[in-house]
């Protein structure tokens, strides 16, 4: 029955063709797919209004799909279905719609379409769809950012300086130290270095403050636990031992959380950077009385698979060595860097 529509729908070429209106409601999806693949643009709007009974989930894979396969003219023909989604979040409202169309259109190098979504959404999402362009290896798209994110800068720039209190908004550069972009770094060399060279670009060492290069320290030892981004982020003013609070880990304690050769690098280098081995986590008094202490975490318990030494040896030695290279200690016995 399918292809007996699409034949239809093939043979009519001009503005006044209906699709058949017996087609079944299985048969919707699956032919405005194909509707996109071919760009028959015109059809494609004629059976658009027969989209509105389709369910949610399958609404995200037509716009995915359309998004990966379909011209910018299908998109405008979309509009008319997601145009309150869109509006609500240029608004300021959360949709994920727009991500999943970003990801689809750099999935299926869709960049015209990419263009036109941008165009759409707004040049504000570069940062917040980087990662999808990494993980896509595309030498394109990357370029596209780095022609763009000069302009991103500067809209958040003006919008920030028109927002109340601008000392408690964050500022632009911790939109590149999220762990959403710090995870695609995980085990590959090309995307941390790509990363890096944004931090120097954005000059993060003066553009943000002590709290917020704290706070991008300890996203990397959750995340991809780089030694070289923690190297950058505490020459840059990180405090080893940041964290927002005793129901907070501290950086230390998210990499003793991982159990591997990378983790294991970085919690020897935060050591002799003077991180404190003797903090611990507090839950919050709603969450029940809880302690965890670094020494129990796994990689803590595990460090002499990857460093040939226990953690108790580790911390004395990690000690003696700093201690023998004069640096004075903390006011809690840690010595500082």
């Amino acid at each position: 029955m399918r292809d007996q529509h699409w034949e239809h729908c093939h043979n009519e070429q001009t503005s006044t063709t209906q699709i058949p209106e017996n087609i079944d409601e299985d048969e919707v999806l699956p032919l405005l797919f194909d509707l996109v693949r071919s760009d028959k643009v015109i059809l494609f709007k004629s059976l658009l209004p027969q989209s509105i009974t389709l369910s949610g989930k399958a609404k995200d894979e037509l716009f995915n799909f359309s998004m990966e396969y379909g011209s910018p003219a299908i998109l405008d023909l979309l509009k008319s279905v997601f145009y309150f989604e869109i509006h609500e979040h240029i608004a300021g409202k959360t949709y994920p719609l727009i991500d999943k169309g970003f990801a689809a259109a750099i999935r299926g190098n869709n960049t015209e379409t990419f263009q036109h979504l941008l165009l759409i959404a707004g040049r504000n999402w570069y940062s917040i769809i980087l990662p999808e362009i990494l993980k896509s290896k595309s030498e394109e798209f990357r370029l596209g950012w780095e022609t763009n994110v000069d302009a991103e800068s500067e809209y958040w720039s003006r919008r920030l300086e028109k927002m109340p209190r601008r000392d408690s908004k964050a500022p632009f550069g911790s939109r590149y130290t999220r762990s959403s972009l710090l995870r695609v770094s995980k085990a590959d060399p090309n995307n941390e270095a790509f990363i890096l060279l944004v931090w120097e670009k954005l000059n993060l060492a003066k553009s943000l403050s002590q709290v917020y290069l704290g706070d991008a320290l300890v996203n990397v030892a959750a995340t991809c636990c780089s030694e070289k981004m923690a190297k950058y982020l505490i020459n840059a003013g990180a405090p080893v031992n940041h964290r927002r609070s005793s129901h907070y880990l501290t950086s230390l304690h998210h990499a003793v959380m991982h159990n591997t050769p990378e983790a294991a690098k970085l919690v020897k280098y935060l050591l002799g950077k003077g991180a404190d081995p003797a903090a611990f986590f507090t839950s919050a008094p709603k969450k029940g009385s809880m302690i965890r202490r670094i020494r129990d975490e796994a990689g803590a318990k595990d460090i002499s698979k990857w460093l040939g030494m226990s953690w108790d040896d580790l911390v004395e030695n990690t000690a003696k060595e700093m201690k023998e290279d004069g640096k004075p200690e903390t006011s809690n016995g840690n010595q500082v860097p």
